[in-house]
């Protein structure tokens, strides 16, 4: 009869379970069976209770041994075959070199694809509460044809505001893409600056690492630049309070060097992100250039955003404000033969969305990144 069978009540039966594992293949019975015949003299000598101790001590002994005995074998059967593998190595070289290259080659392809479709389908997922993060675009039939915009009109983010307090926030950007920037002897022509209202600041997270950017934007000539623009213009000396000239559009034709003051430095965005910017510009110096577009209804340019609060539901609110302009000027409208409808797309999903027409860059396709990806709709 089996030693575990015998002696349950001297010592646990996951002792003897466990070290019956441990022993190598094929000295399971002649260990088990040294140990039982030598704990049965000692119950016969000295009694069970020091039987039982002597087995303890067995047990940890016999695991060292055990361990001891898998770890050389499974490392001596590693070191033969790593001695095969380069036996195999060296007398077939180019065989070898075409199978290694190809397994590197593939790998960092497979890598760089993972890489890829991970920034792709991850697209603007850094913004605080951007599940709450909309923008507002427009759906334009007139009698030349059918516009679906990226960007609307100036007035619609006041008039958000000013009507429905489903919405937290509302602000908007228009690009002055490009821009030539001049700083004494430092002149270039960037891209990615906006004129933006103080509130994207907070719709779109802006870190702020000096200054008071959302205090001062409600003047003119005023702006914040990121800081590897920052080292780019001024080294590593202070901003705060120096100016930049940007050459603007002063009205419709001509152009002219502006002098901006600095008045904050913000952290550079992701990449991953589709609204991406260098400069930020106050909205107030927009409206020296063009003085009646912050009222106009029939001019568009304006990438507009909202945040809704956390009760509302996107859908019933987008049905809510698609006649909002209806309000202002429905009377031109109908005049014109024109009608025009508002509505929400979520920001997280913007880049992988049909692109629309004044779109920011060029969206990702989801098709493709699906595929690249592995997944089935």
């Amino acid at each position: 009869m089996m030693l575990a069978e015998q002696t349950q009540p001297l010592f646990p039966n996951w002792l003897v379970k466990l070290l019956w594992w441990f022993l190598p293949d094929g000295f399971e019975e002649e260990v088990l069976s040294d140990l039982e015949e030598t704990y049965f003299s000692i119950v016969e000598k000295h009694g069970s209770f020091l039987a039982g101790l002597w087995f303890l001590v067995q047990i940890p002994q016999n695991f060292a041994a055990a361990i001891h005995h898998r770890i050389f074998w499974n490392f001596a059967v590693f070191a033969d075959n790593m001695k095969m593998a380069l036996r195999h190595l060296i007398r077939h070289r180019a065989y070898s070199l075409i199978n290694i290259l190809g397994l590197a080659v593939g790998l960092a392809c497979a890598l760089i694809i993972l890489l890829y479709v991970d920034h792709e389908l991850y697209y603007d997922r850094d913004i605080p509460d951007v599940d709450r993060l909309y923008r507002v675009s427009e759906h334009r039939v007139v009698p030349a044809g059918e516009f679906i915009l990226a960007s609307i009109e100036a007035p619609v983010a006041p008039a958000i505001n000013e009507n429905y307090p489903q919405v937290e926030a509302a602000g908007r950007i228009h690009s002055l893409n490009p821009g030539m920037v001049q700083n004494h002897e430092i002149s270039s022509f960037e891209k990615n600056i906006w004129y933006a209202d103080p509130s994207i600041f907070d719709l779109f997270g802006i870190r702020v690492l000096s200054g008071d950017p959302v205090e001062n934007f409600g003047r003119k000539n005023t702006l914040v630049l990121t800081n590897s623009l920052r080292k780019k213009y001024f080294g590593e000396t202070d901003p705060l309070g120096q100016t930049l000239k940007i050459r603007v559009a002063d009205g419709f034709r001509a152009y002219e060097d502006r002098e901006f003051e600095v008045v904050g430095l913000i952290a550079d965005g992701t990449s991953n992100s589709h609204f991406k910017y260098s400069i930020l510009v106050s909205m107030p110096s927009m409206w020296e250039s063009y003085p009646r577009i912050e009222t106009e209804w029939h001019s568009s340019g304006f990438h507009t955003y909202i945040r809704l609060k956390k009760e509302t539901d996107a859908v019933e609110f987008s049905a809510i404000i698609k006649e909002l302009a209806y309000k202002y000027v429905g009377a031109d409208f109908a005049k014109w033969g024109q009608t025009r409808g508002y509505y929400l797309q979520a920001v997280q999903s913007l880049h992988i969305a049909i692109p629309l027409r004044g779109e920011m860059e060029a969206s990702g396709t989801r098709q493709v990144l699906l595929i690249y990806k592995g997944w089935h709709r």
